[in-house]
């Protein structure tokens, strides 16, 4: 395992230009030179620019199979991590820092998700959970799915239902914090793969989750059929979503998918080009989760760490009040609060 140490690194912003034309938005981010930045990658090509680090010093071992941070939530005000190796559940504040320095508390949770104001977390046995955002406390009472492996997990932006995945396929969740909650499996086509990453447009009309059984990105759409298996060799893992109407560094990469890989890549699936694949990112460690916030910028998990990639074009993940907005000239670091 390689020591994990604190970096600081500096991205220049590019410049956001939005062209509002008669019936769509456009954001168009014009090229920009990045700065030397510490990062776990090694190199990066178009559309992304760098990635620098947000969150450092996540423990990890042997035994955890290089898996360190999975689970995040960016809620606009605070971040929230869970690691895998040791079961502990962080909260930083929005500009990260160092997991030896911030408040931390033992959870057991897995995949995170924030919906409608309310936490939740997944554990690797059958279960969806609560916590509390300020205490980081897991409630004692809790959603039971008919299959157990519970990994990924997604909050509808257009209902109050979580989207998990399980060793079993993908279970949709109605009503979780009502007193008689329901799960029943919503990837019909794929009845018995295991899933682990999972997003959700910011329209809810694509869920993308990462079909490990299969090595496959499928995309499903909300009767649970499958739209595309897109194929992926690289250990696939969090799957990010590109916000409609961008064009980044003279490349479109609307609606465009971003998977975080176990190998250390960044693969970009252009949706509007046949599915093409090409890889974006090389020489990481070992790539788990990926979450999008209100600031539009996209943060993968690695082996010790979070990196925050540029630049910042994707759809808020989770159902947070007071979002990013497609109308406006530049990003806003710290848009939206949404905390409960």
């Amino acid at each position: 395992m390689k020591q994990s140490v604190v970096r600081r690194g500096i991205i220049s912003v590019a410049a956001v230009v939005v062209l509002i034309c008669s019936s769509a938005v456009v954001t168009v981010l014009l090229p920009a030179s990045v700065a030397s930045a510490s990062t776990d990658f090694a190199s990066f090509s178009p559309p992304l620019t760098g990635a620098t680090d947000f969150a450092t010093n996540f423990p990890n071992s042997s035994e955890s199979f290089g898996t360190g941070p999975i689970g995040m939530i960016d809620n606009g005000t605070n971040f929230f991590v869970q690691d895998y190796d040791n079961g502990m559940l962080y909260k930083f504040p929005i500009t990260g820092g160092d997991a030896a320095t911030v408040q931390s508390a033992s959870s057991g949770l897995f995949g995170l998700a924030l919906s409608n104001g309310v936490y939740f977390g997944t554990g690797l046995g059958s279960t969806v959970s609560r916590f509390n955002p300020s205490t980081l406390a897991v409630s004692s009472t809790s959603v039971a799915l008919p299959c157990g492996g519970a990994e990924g997990i997604a909050a509808d932006p257009l209902s109050t239902d979580l989207y998990v995945d399980t060793s079993c396929g993908v279970y949709r969740v109605q009503n979780p914090t009502s007193a008689s909650p329901t799960a029943t499996l919503f990837s019909t086509s794929i009845p018995d793969d295991q899933f682990d990453g999972i997003s959700i447009s910011s329209d809810g009309q694509e869920i993308w989750a990462a079909d490990t059984s299969a090595g496959n990105a499928v995309e499903f759409n909300r009767s649970g059929a499958t739209v595309a298996t897109i194929p992926d060799s690289r250990g696939l893992d969090g799957i990010g979503i590109a916000k409609p109407g961008v064009i980044s560094g003279g490349i479109n990469v609307s609606n465009n998918i971003f998977i975080n890989n176990n190998d250390g890549t960044i693969t970009r699936v252009d949706t509007n080009n046949s599915h093409a694949i090409s890889t974006v990112a090389t020489g990481g460690s070992r790539g788990d989760m990926v979450t999008a916030g209100p600031d539009g910028c996209l943060y993968a998990t690695q082996s010790d760490r979070i990196e925050k990639l540029a630049p910042c074009f994707f759809q808020t993940t989770g159902t947070n009040p007071g979002g990013w907005s497609f109308h406006t000239v530049t990003f806003n670091a710290n848009g939206g609060t949404g905390t409960m």
